[in-house]
């Protein structure tokens, strides 16, 4: 009797549709820490239950062979810094026992990712720069398609006051440009509002529409000062 021939099965990780659900998991997860990290930075909306959930999902994932290749601003040190600096801050009020197993969770991040391989740099691209700023992700992935167009990620953004915002800063662009931008989208806002005090709204309104009026049109295809969206892209 012939022995049929043995059949090698790969690993979950080792066909191509298996990589690319494990990277999409990845890069999600990679978001949120990134995002957590600018947040505890600036001491803002920090979300603790998140950031620990994507910690651990993220080191069993790797642990289990899913490839990771980081970020410079998600290195697993920058991560570990990060979630350290808020235990130093904060575990003083945190439940009994909560800071010893985020330790003991952090510690297993390090072991299962002390092989992976950090990039070097890349070009600032619009999305990348947004990253940097702290935006929501779904900001950046969206801006992915402008790859180095400010310009036209600034038209494409017209319509969403949140973008054009993000945009503006993670661009450099000074703070009275982004004051008027949201004046202009208070007013419509407030101007839709439904009150019985319609004489307070029109003031309100009015004095929002001054606002967004008091400075000449700034947007990435009028500013070349030194702050200049389109220095970065250079």
């Amino acid at each position: 009797m012939t022995r049929a021939p043995t059949t090698t099965i790969p690993g979950a990780f080792e066909s191509d549709g298996g990589r690319a659900v494990a990277g999409d998991l990845v890069e999600m997860l990679e978001s949120e820490l990134v995002r957590f990290r600018h947040r505890v930075a600036h001491d803002y909306a920090i979300s603790l239950e998140r950031a620990r959930a994507a910690l651990v999902l993220l080191t069993k994932l790797v642990a289990a062979g899913a490839p990771w290749a980081a970020s410079p601003d998600s290195a697993p040190r920058r991560i570990f810094d990060s979630f350290v600096e808020l235990i130093t801050r904060s575990e003083t009020t945190w439940p009994s026992g909560l800071a010893e197993t985020l330790h003991a969770e952090l510690a297993d991040f390090l072991t299962a990712t002390s092989a992976c391989a950090v990039g070097e740099p890349a070009k600032p691209t619009l999305a990348l720069l947004l990253r940097h700023a702290g935006a929501e992700p779904e900001v950046w992935w969206w801006a992915s398609q402008y790859a180095d167009d400010p310009a036209g990620c600034w038209r494409g953004a017209a319509t969403n006051s949140e973008r054009m915002i993000a945009i503006a800063l993670a661009l450099g662009i000074t703070a009275d440009p982004i004051n008027r931008t949201l004046a202009a989208a208070l007013a419509v806002g407030a101007g839709r509002a439904k009150t019985k005090r319609s004489a307070q709204r029109t003031e309100l309104v009015a004095l929002l529409d001054r606002l967004a009026a008091a400075a000449p049109a700034h947007s990435p295809t009028t500013s070349r000062s030194r702050s200049s969206p389109h220095s970065h892209f250079r």
